[in-house]
Order: C-alpha cells, then structure tokens, then sequence
C-alpha cells in the first residue's frame, strides 16, 4: 500500500467507516525500518523478511493474511487493534468469485453435518490439548464468556460470577435433573452439583474435555451427583428439569437450530427451565473470506446466527 492509511470505526451496522485520522504504523524488514505511514511514534509495527513478503501481504485478502499469519510470515508489535482497524479499512484482495465459491461449499457442508462431521469438528477446536487451555483460560476452563461485576475482579472470580448466575437463571435447586449440552471442561456441571445439590449430567464430544471433566469430578468426590457423557446431545435420552446450553449453539449450524431446539424441547420436562446463551451476529454482516478462514482453521461447522 502506498499513501496515508486511515483509522475506521464501525456503525451500528456494522459497516465500515473512515475519518481523516490516520494511524502510525511502521514496517520493518530483517534489515530494518522499510517504511512509516503517519507520525514517529507507531501504534503498531508489522514486521516482515522483506519487501516482497510486504507487497504479497497488502495483496492479500482477510482468509491469506490470517494464513500466513499463524504460519509465522509476519507478526505485529504493538497495538494489535489498531493493526486489525488499519487491516479491515482496506479492499479486500481476495478475488470475490473465490469467496463466493468457498462460502458455498461451507453453506453446503452445513446442511449435510453427521455426527461423525460433528465430532471430528469438535475435535479438531478443542483438543488442541487440556494444556494449552490452560494458558489462558480460568481454573475450571471456563470457554464461554465471564461476568465481570467489577473491572477489577479476576477472570476466576468472573467466571464464578457467571456460573453462580446461570444457577440462579435456572433456577437449581437439590434434587433437581440438570443437564449441561456441550459442557466443555464440565465446570458447570461440576459448580451447580456442589453448590445448588443437583443430579447433573455434561456432554461433549470432544475427548480431551470427557477426561478432563470425569477426572475433576472424582477429585472433587461429585461423582454421586455428577455424570459426564462423551456422547452427541442428540443422543441424550430421558428427560431433565432444567438444561443449560452455554456458548454450543455456534456449532450447531444455522440450518440445523430448528432440529437443535426441537430436540432440547423433548430433553426438558413440561415445567422445566432452558437457558441457551450463544453469539449472534447483525443481520447485515455476510459471510466472507474471514468467515472461510474460521471455518477452516478455527471452528469448522460453527456459524453464528
């Protein structure tokens, strides 16, 4: 890219929208500086090998720089948002036919799903290893958003804050038949069983979660009142007094909610409590490159609705 870059913000539609103020940002090669766009003091810095690695990057749409970002051809130093609004206010460079092209075929992948689909989808976000969660997520493993009272308070207590809610919404109380879809490291099931006396059932698909879960359940002596399934939900059977699906329904598929709520509808009894929490997207929003990529490479069969 040549000339002055500009700064963007998003309306409430989502779409894109410039000012005049352009961010700082500099380039630099193995051998140095290459370029500075705007003042001395760069926001960010990309940092490339060189200047064909820098002209093959403005060339490239959202799906080839997220590709050769995570395979180690450029990195940024610095105010990592203000790169992303920089990235966003420009043309895209992938060609629209081959976005068009490979959203269809994730649109045709999403109607014909199995089972089988379903579980090696999972497999491949969530057992990346119990380790690498680890990292960065809570004590339980918490994957779904916190509930932050205060901007001081720690991602543990966050965390806790949202499980204590979720208990509260549903209301739980002992004895009651609680089930928890899609329950990831089964912190849920394991908080709502010691706190609130409920017979609590998980389920995942993912192998990694199933073991981790079973585990932290007998070491917390709940595996009385705790039940962990690695098991589809669509293979649940009986019926419970409340369910609990937080963060799943993205992996569901748009074309494939109807079945999924059709489905919850018969696990819970006539006077039980459902609480589904998810990420939805603006109706104006369209799938696009960055939607292939995530699809690819982050959470193949996810759609947000």
């Amino acid at each position: 890219m040549h000339g002055e870059p500009v700064r963007f913000s998003r309306s409430r539609d989502a779409s894109v929208h410039f000012d005049q103020t352009p961010p700082s940002f500099a380039v630099q090669t193995d051998r140095g500086t290459l370029e500075t766009f705007g003042r001395p003091d760069a926001a960010f810095v990309i940092r490339v090998p060189d200047r064909a690695a820098w002209e093959r990057l403005q060339r490239s749409g959202a799906y080839r720089a997220a590709t050769a970002f995570v395979r180690g051809d450029f990195d940024i130093d610095g105010d990592l948002v203000a790169a992303l609004r920089w990235w966003y206010g420009r043309p895209n460079g992938l060609a629209a036919s081959a976005v068009l092209n490979a959203v269809r075929h994730l649109h045709l992948q999403s109607w014909l799903q199995s089972r089988s689909h379903a579980r090696r989808n999972i497999e491949f976000h969530y057992d990346r290893s119990n380790q690498f969660y680890e990292q960065f997520l809570d004590r339980r493993l918490q994957y779904s958003c916190a509930y932050f009272t205060s901007p001081s308070s720690p991602l543990d207590e966050a965390q806790t804050a949202k499980l204590d809610l979720i208990c509260r919404k549903l209301d739980l109380r002992a004895g009651l038949r609680f089930v928890d879809i899609g329950c990831g490291w089964g912190g849920l099931v394991r908080y709502a069983a010691d706190r609130y006396g409920v017979a609590a059932t998980g389920c995942t698909l993912s192998a990694q979660q199933f073991a981790y879960a079973t585990e932290q359940a007998a070491r917390e002596r709940l595996n009385d009142r705790v039940r962990i399934l690695h098991a589809d939900y669509r293979d649940l059977d009986g019926q419970y007094d409340r369910i609990a699906s937080i963060g799943m329904y993205e992996h569901v598929g748009r074309r494939r909610l109807r079945d999924y709520f059709a489905r919850l509808a018969r696990l819970l009894k006539d006077d039980g409590l459902l609480l589904n929490h998810g990420i939805a997207r603006p109706e104006t929003v369209s799938d696009d490159d960055a939607t292939v990529f995530l699809q690819r490479h982050v959470f193949p069969g996810g759609e947000l609705p």
